[in-house]
């Protein structure tokens, strides 16, 4: 996939030279590994590639550490909620089934769901997209990436890539981590192919629950939280619903490795579906 091709300054919309410096504004960016990192403005040195992240041992470590933190998290799932996101993702695979051409997938992060998009339709084209393109060299390697896959270090509220250049977005719970919800919608319309949908594995939560609220009052979350309210805020956008719907539910168990839901609360697994008229 010639993801160059699609990529362009976030600041100016510029297109960028093979050396990723925008021929615009002359902002200079970076490709390394075979990722290219354009974020919209510097957020630092933890988000910027490190020599040492790449040495062989280092790495090694962090991919163990991982694996294994995995397994921890999901000893701590109840086998209603295990059972619940099994069913969430047949609802989501016969949607990627029927995909075809180039699919954005936003806050990639470890590639859980990447991976299920490959197995699910591999004549895909799939961008892996992240604000941290560490975390993208790490899943580049683990989930084996074939050439149909490239990744890109972005933000969701100034994607890197040109009006119209995507036919698919999809994100798995990727909305939940984002700020300023209501730009990231309109960044996913702006590069969406007219026609072209947005598809979504997301987690939300019974308003009124002990969750709901302490996201509300402490986050100002509750509108990614309640698949109703996320969805409204999408046709506001000029989208069209497809579908939303809650298909299985789960009482969340103790789990240290998230914050949210509570114990005792309801993780709803649902799925959104929009299309860009």
């Amino acid at each position: 996939m010639e993801i160059k091709d699609l990529i362009i300054c976030p600041r100016c919309k510029g297109e960028l030279d093979d050396n990723c410096r925008c021929t615009k504004c002359g902002k200079q960016y970076e490709s390394r590994f075979g990722i290219y990192n354009v974020l919209y403005e510097d957020l630092g040195e933890e988000y910027k590639f490190s020599d040492w992240f790449f040495d062989e041992k280092d790495f090694q470590r962090n991919v163990e550490e991982y694996s294994a933190l995995r397994a921890e998290y999901q000893r701590c799932l109840s086998r209603e909620c295990i059972d619940a996101e099994k069913k969430q993702d047949r609802v989501i695979r016969s949607l990627v089934e029927k995909c075809s051409g180039t699919v954005l997938d936003l806050a990639t992060g470890r590639g859980m769901f990447l991976k299920k998009i490959m197995e699910w339709n591999p004549a895909l084209k799939v961008i892996g997209s992240d604000i941290d393109c560490r975390i993208l060299a790490v899943t580049k390697v683990v989930r084996e990436c074939g050439a149909n896959v490239a990744f890109l270090g972005t933000d969701g509220r100034h994607i890197a890539l040109k009006d119209g250049s995507v036919d698919h977005v999809v994100s798995f719970v990727g909305l939940a981590n984002m700020p300023e919800t209501e730009r990231v919608i309109s960044e996913i319309h702006r590069v969406l192919k007219k026609n072209g949908s947005f598809i979504y594995k997301g987690a939300f939560l019974d308003p009124g629950s002990r969750s709901y609220n302490d996201l509300k009052t402490r986050y100002n979350l509750a509108h990614v939280m309640d698949i109703d309210l996320l969805t409204s805020m999408f046709e506001e956008d000029g989208f069209a619903v497809e579908r939303s719907e809650i298909v299985a539910r789960g009482v969340w168990a103790e789990n240290p490795y998230d914050m949210y839901p509570f114990a005792g609360d309801y993780n709803n697994y649902g799925v959104i579906e929009v299309r860009n008229d």
